[in-house]
């Protein structure tokens, strides 16, 4: 996610302006924020496991404190940082039940700054969204199939869902109850869930979509409605205020959204567009999403739209977007070398892991733009007839490698997302530009911002995760560790990094241990200093 900065930008959490112009800007907000201190399918339970089935597990950085993250309010400050979340929410529900069987499914993922995200119990393997959009009462009528598995016995377990009145709920075809409890849905079946047995869960509701404030940000995501144009993006969080959901990044699943709206509207989805039908004043809109993707990067458009069918990339990916009629020839101006960048990335990262790309562009000013899967989020104010922040147009798109692809397992780890992205517009221009020195133009930067960068990337405030920092340090990081291990050791990492844990999801170690693999040096000092040392370091000659 770019999030904008003053004059800044990405809700892919921050995009920030092109190397050359934007730096004035990025530090005035730097000081900004230093003041208010001061006064972008894997199990939830059982294991957390890349996608060739190898456990993930954390280590804490030698010697450092400032690895493990600081208790939240909810969260036990004698908690293990190297347990695995499930195991300590299966420990905390055992104990709770005083030796009784555990058959409630905790009402958390078990991630250490956000206990409340997510839950546990079930493994989702996808959702269809059957979703009818009133344009003039603003509301929608829902009905959500979940396909899941039990991971425990169950006579109870939770969904992520805020607001909406809630007309019938179903669990494998018969009536379970359920109550309300602030974002939890808690769920009661009618007969018990034995560990490993297929469930499906039917929600229908109707109301108006809830758009949701962020503990990990300090903006409110989801649903946002302009009074002619709908657009989802948020981060860390938003899907819940839309559709009932286990909304945490560990828990991914395939999708189906299916959209009933006015005809001369124009709906879209991550995905593939499977069929659009019309049927009187109305017609129906379904997209398949074909990979497992985490909550957070489900997005829906409905409104004033135009298709673009953009230039496929070399190696065959299919380039489309939707851009809001008002903005049009900007938007395609800006996104128009979509197709090379992909080729571009390709050279570096391995295959392009999705179906196709593109973006969807509303006629609104977003301040940032975010990577929902294979459909980024874009606001007019990013797209100009110049392409003037073509930085955010790579940013998003690496994000699909480093946040899609590989999605974080606890959200302290997002420099894994923010990082790569950002070290990513970088890459763009060294491929771009023939002359372009992309040593050089980092050491400019990191003299010109480096000092704004003291907050340790691999351990942002629960509260301020997508802080500068994490953006610009956690990409210094990767060109630190570029010029440390050498070109070929660095670009063998990133393709094997893609290729072991795309699918799934990495935490920090995950990273680390293998750049150590790979390189045959210890790192351990290196990523101290920059990943969990206040100081931002300098860089190596």
């Amino acid at each position: 996610m770019r999030v904008r900065f003053p004059a800044v930008t990405c809700e892919d959490h921050c995009v920030i302006r092109p190397l050359t112009q934007r730096w004035t800007h990025v530090c005035a907000y730097f000081v900004a924020l230093t003041l208010l201190a001061a006064g972008c399918a894997v199990a939830t339970n059982d294991v957390v496991a890349s996608a060739n089935g190898a456990e993930i597990s954390r280590l804490p950085t030698p010697g450092s404190a400032l690895d493990e993250p600081a208790p939240t309010d909810n969260e036990d400050p004698d908690r293990d940082p190297d347990q695995n979340p499930d195991e300590d929410q299966d420990q905390d529900q055992s104990q709770s039940q005083s030796g009784e069987a555990n058959t409630i499914g905790s009402p958390g993922a078990g991630d250490p700054y956000f206990p409340s995200y997510g839950n546990g119990g079930y493994d989702v393997g996808s959702y269809y969204l059957d979703l009818d959009w009133d344009d003039q009462t603003r509301e929608l009528d829902g009905q959500v199939t979940i396909t899941m598995t039990a991971t425990q016995t169950l006579t109870q377990f939770n969904l992520d869902f805020v607001g909406f009145d809630i007309t019938k709920l179903q669990v494998n075809g018969s009536d379970a109850a359920f109550d309300r409890d602030g974002r939890e849905l808690v769920v009661r079946p009618a007969t018990t869930l034995e560990r490993d047995a297929a469930v499906t869960v039917v929600v229908e509701y109707n109301g108006a979509p809830t758009q949701l404030a962020s503990t990990g940000s300090p903006f409110s995501y989801g649903w946002f409605d302009f009074g002619d144009t709908i657009v989802v993006a948020g981060e860390p969080e938003g899907a819940a205020g839309w559709y009932p959901v286990n909304s945490h990044p560990i828990d991914k699943a395939t999708y189906t959204i299916e959209v009933t709206a006015d005809a001369d509207l124009v709906v879209a989805a991550n995905g593939v567009q499977v069929s659009v039908t019309e049927e009187g004043d109305q017609k129906t809109w379904i997209y398949d999403s074909l990979n497992p993707q985490a909550p957070y990067l489900t997005t829906l458009a409905i409104g004033d739209f135009r298709f673009h069918d953009g230039d496929d990339s070399e190696s065959g990916v299919p380039v489309r977007h939707y851009f809001h009629a008002n903005v049009f020839e900007e938007s395609v101006i800006t996104m128009e070398r979509t197709g090379q960048m992909i080729d571009a990335f390709e050279a570096r990262f391995g295959p392009y892991p999705f179906e196709n790309y593109g973006a969807v562009v509303v006629d609104a000013e977003l301040g940032f733009a975010l990577e929902t899967q294979t459909l980024s989020v874009f606001g007019a104010d990013l797209v100009d007839f110049s392409a003037s922040r073509e930085d955010i147009v790579a940013h998003e798109l690496a994000h699909q490698w480093f946040g899609n692809h590989i999605s974080v397992g606890r959200w302290q780890d997002i420099w894994l997302n923010e990082g790569f992205a950002s070290y990513s517009e970088y890459l763009w221009r060294e491929a771009l530009e023939p002359g372009y020195d992309l040593d050089a133009a980092i050491r400019s930067d990191h003299a010109d911002i480096g000092s704004f960068l003291n907050s340790p990337p691999g351990t942002p405030p629960p509260d301020d995760i997508f802080n500068g920092s994490v953006y610009r340090r956690g990409g210094f990081t990767l060109h630190a560790l570029r010029l440390t291990i050498g070109d070929d050791a660095f670009f063998q990492l990133l393709a094997t990094y893609v290729e072991e844990f795309g699918g799934g999801n990495a935490i920090t170690r995950d990273f680390t241990s293998l750049a150590e693999d790979i390189s045959g040096q210890d790192l351990d000092e290196f990523f101290e200093a920059w990943l969990y040392t206040a100081e931002i370091p300098a860089l190596p000659q």
